[in-house]
């Protein structure tokens, strides 16, 4: 049977009620979320600008072969890779070992990133400069964007114009940064993909000693080079192929 008249109405108010209360909640949220978003782009704006770095503002991004969403703090990223010179600079001023090529014709030029370096030389490095190792969920915010692109471009796979790869181990080497336009981030980050991996100090495995590598190198093939690929590397590896680049935090 169907309800009595004052019964129906009784239910029709109680149904607005429960509307009215769920829009009210979700109008309080977008408010909140609102005045969180204000906040960030606030502190943002007050931020300097690091001279040779990008800022990956704080928020979500899809992370990981999976894309799962994950939520990170702001920070700053060197925007290329640290180059030999660079590195020669930190070694005459403080005394500190060369790199294992210094002397290697096919990987000192000035402007190539440095190689043969250990986790430990990344991070002696990464002190004297006021910084740190990204962890590699840093790295690959900065490498990819918040989208869950697989290639710091879009989706489509690299040309031999996007980036350095697939050369000979033997005869090839990494290329001088910078040399693509096209390998350039949504955060300005270059040189993400290929010519060099890129250390972390995330380990591999939870309680595992070998430590995260990032971005694919000059001498892999492309299914490499993704955003989110993973390869892992004893901490006291001096690699042709391995170099670094490193991270200033930023906290609210």
């Amino acid at each position: 049977p169907a309800p009595a008249p004052a019964e129906a109405a009784k239910e029709a108010a109680v149904a607005v009620q429960v509307t009215s209360a769920a829009e009210e909640e979700e109008r309080k949220k977008a408010e909140a979320a609102a005045r969180r978003r204000e906040a960030a782009e606030a502190f943002i704006r007050d931020l300097p600008v690091v001279d040779g770095m990008q800022l990956v503002p704080a928020g979500t991004f899809l992370y990981g072969r999976e894309a799962r969403e994950i939520f990170l703090d702001t920070f700053y990223i060197d925007e290329a890779p640290i180059t030999n010179a660079e590195y020669m600079r930190f070694v005459r001023e403080t005394g500190y070992r060369p790199p294992r090529y210094a002397e290697d014709p096919k990987l000192n030029h000035p402007e190539q990133p440095v190689t043969g370096v250990s986790m430990s030389d990344a991070q002696m490095f990464a002190k004297w400069a006021g910084k740190e190792l990204p962890t590699e969920q840093q790295w690959e915010k900065a490498a990819r964007g918040t989208d869950g692109r697989p290639f710091p471009w879009g989706n489509d796979p690299p040309g031999s114009s996007d980036a350095c790869f697939g050369l000979d181990p033997l005869e090839g080497a990494p290329v001088r940064v910078g040399q693509s336009r096209r390998n350039v981030s949504p955060f300005g980050v270059k040189d993400t993909c290929g010519n060099v991996w890129e250390w972390t100090k995330s380990r591999f495995t939870k309680d595992g000693e070998y430590r995260v590598l990032r971005g694919g190198s000059y001498n892999d093939p492309p299914e490499f080079l993704t955003t989110y690929c993973r390869l892992e590397a004893h901490p006291k590896d001096k690699c042709e192929a391995i170099g670094f680049r490193c991270v200033k935090n930023v906290h609210h």
